[in-house]
């Protein structure tokens, strides 16, 4: 019979134990980074897409951090740990007791009811280590250790079995159905405290492993996977240069009116609303959120790295990934409307081309862009048209005829900063806010 031991002291000591999913059916191990469907809703249809290489933040965190508080992760400050100990026998428990306590080191919770134990693992704090003395109890025995792993992994929570008999079944059910070790009796105490050290030791590597973990996944959010590989190779100030990207600004009208009339906890909700909706559309899109700077939404796509070298990835592409965006954040809008007396809008602008990229900052670093095709893209959005999404001649001239055929071009008219310029506006937006005057002809 082969298991599966996670942590063990007792199987393939000399081998480094890996977090891995345990027989019960526990999920410990990193975060599954092969690709999976998800389905998005944005007003009424559904995206279908292919997730990043991990999953986002909120998926991840639920998948690898379930672990509860210990009792000694909460009683810092008293730090002892908690071990529960389920004997059947007055005897048995009294001596791993004395044992314990001479060290001071532990708090000893005892149980001679295997409800009561279970009961206690399903409240707000767990144990560090349960010891489980089977020998009166021998037939409930691998339903105990399956329901503790139901609930627990070993890591999570480890088990230590109290037996008679290197060679009693009970020990290889025990092991098979979730226990950590096992000790046999008569009970030495230094060994027994070994054996618990050892275990709990396992335990700390595990939540040292679930906080880098998070520390990670933390990164993930706000820097691409490049620059975090630039921060761990200790190059922590540097710049790129990327020969076409795509950038979209969103920004929402007359939102200095909205917030001076709206209660600051409404105004608060709103944009938390609409910009965890839009964070969600690039996720569906796949294309990197910047930043945003009190109403402004920025996002960019075209310029990921894969050690060192940029990605072959048409233009065409970039723009037609930005245009979906743009479209969904305005049906996200066009939703939230109802909830809001129909006050919200915004004006999206989309401009490619070449921009330089780089961490800025040592407290709090942000990860930006800079160029002129920064400035335009920012232009598109501020000359654009309240419920429009308005690109830039280079980014309409990337698409091909077919997509073409789904704007309208504009009069070209004087943008701050940028002089004459020809600008074109989808026809899925509000073009009835364009005047009459800017419109130039139906392509």
């Amino acid at each position: 019979m082969r298991f599966k031991y996670l942590f063990s002291t007792r199987v393939d000591r000399g081998r480094q134990c890996k977090i891995k999913q345990d027989k019960s059916g526990n999920h410990l191990d990193t975060i599954d980074s092969s690709s999976e469907n998800v389905n998005v809703n944005v007003n009424g249809e559904v995206f279908e897409r292919v997730a990043r290489s991990s999953r986002t933040f909120r998926e991840s965190m639920e998948c690898i951090l379930k672990t509860k508080h210990t009792y000694s992760e909460l009683d810092s400050l008293n730090g002892k740990l908690e071990i529960a100990i389920l004997s059947f026998e007055d005897h048995t428990h009294n001596i791993v007791s004395e044992m314990l306590c001479s060290d001071n080191k532990y708090k000893i919770v005892i149980f001679t009811i295997t409800s009561d134990l279970i009961e206690f693992l399903n409240g707000e704090v767990i144990p560090d280590l349960i010891i489980i003395d089977t020998e009166q109890n021998k037939i409930q025995c691998k339903e105990l250790f399956l329901t503790i792993r139901n609930l627990y992994s070993r890591a999570e929570l480890p088990v230590l079995l109290l037996a008679s008999s290197s060679f009693n079944d009970v020990i290889v059910d025990s092991l098979d159905a979730g226990a950590n070790d096992y000790i046999l009796a008569p009970f030495q105490q230094l060994e027994l405290i070994y054996r618990i050290s050892t275990l709990l030791s396992n335990r700390k590597n595990f939540r040292s492993y679930i906080d880098a973990k998070q520390n990670q996944l933390i990164l993930q959010e706000v820097f691409p996977d490049h620059v975090i590989r630039n921060f761990k190779s200790g190059n922590t100030c540097f710049t790129e240069t990327h020969e076409q990207v795509v950038i979209l600004f969103c920004d929402i009208c007359s939102f200095t009116d909205l917030s001076s009339t709206w209660p600051i906890e409404k105004t608060v909700q709103m944009l938390n609303k609409m910009f965890s909706s839009f964070d969600e559309a690039t996720l569906v899109h796949n294309v990197f959120k910047v930043e945003t700077i009190g109403d402004a939404y920025m996002i960019v796509c075209g310029h990921e790295l894969d050690k060192g070298t940029i990605k072959t990835k048409t233009n065409s592409k970039n723009v037609k990934t930005m245009i979906k965006v743009g479209l969904d954040m305005l049906s996200i809008v066009a939703l939230m409307n109802g909830q809001y007396e129909g006050k919200l809008d915004v004006r999206i602008g989309i401009h490619a081309g070449p921009a330089y990229s780089g961490i800025i900052g040592k407290v709090r670093p942000r990860y930006n862009f800079f160029g002129d095709t920064v400035n335009v893209a920012s232009r598109m959005e501020s000359s654009g048209f309240c419920g429009c999404l308005q690109i830039s001649e280079a980014a309409y001239h990337h698409l091909p005829d077919c997509e073409k055929a789904s704007f309208l071009k504009l009069e070209s008219r004087h943008i701050k900063g940028k002089g004459l310029m020809g600008t074109y506006v989808h026809k899925q937006g509000r073009v009835q806010n364009i005047p009459s005057s800017l419109m130039f002809a139906k392509k």
